[in-house]
């Protein structure tokens, strides 16, 4: 149970921390204040470098981001991290895993394309360990009988 416990907390810590470097990562490339600029126009070399064409703009390290392209390559990496961890979790968390896949109004798009796959390709549970888990709460399903 304690090792459970600690899955459940590293998983949340991990996706924790890729927002938190996402918003680094946003304001490494794209600067969210006129210092940034400054140490960037520095860092290049000269003040007159900075380009902007089409709405994104080219950065220090030579590359065209723009804040929603940064955003997206997190969703696609957070996502495959999420199914895999709903996989090695199982239980509840596929259940509710399934659940996020249905909202597609609350969801990116990454995360309901990953974890959609659950649908139709969440591992089974063995018979005996749902037996198991029935006889540990037989008390509790006699008293359902009252309902």
């Amino acid at each position: 149970l304690t090792h459970r416990r600690f899955e459940v907390f590293a998983v949340a810590f991990i996706m924790i921390v890729r927002v938190k470097l996402t918003r680094a990562r946003i304001r490494l490339f794209i600067g969210d204040s006129d210092s940034n600029e400054k140490k960037k126009s520095s860092w290049r070399g000269d003040g007159d470098d900075d380009n902007e064409q089409n709405g994104y703009k080219t950065s220090a390290y030579g590359e065209s981001v723009d804040e929603d392209a940064i955003w997206d390559a997190n969703y696609e990496i957070s996502a495959r991290f999420m199914y895999a961890s709903v996989i090695r979790l199982r239980g509840l968390w596929t259940k509710s895993a399934q659940y996020i896949s249905s909202r597609a109004d609350v969801m990116p798009v990454p995360y309901i394309r990953e974890l959609g796959k659950l649908m139709d390709e969440a591992p089974e549970t063995p018979w005996e360990d749902v037996q198991k888990t029935l006889s540990k709460c037989k008390g509790l399903l006699e008293n359902l009988d009252n309902i």
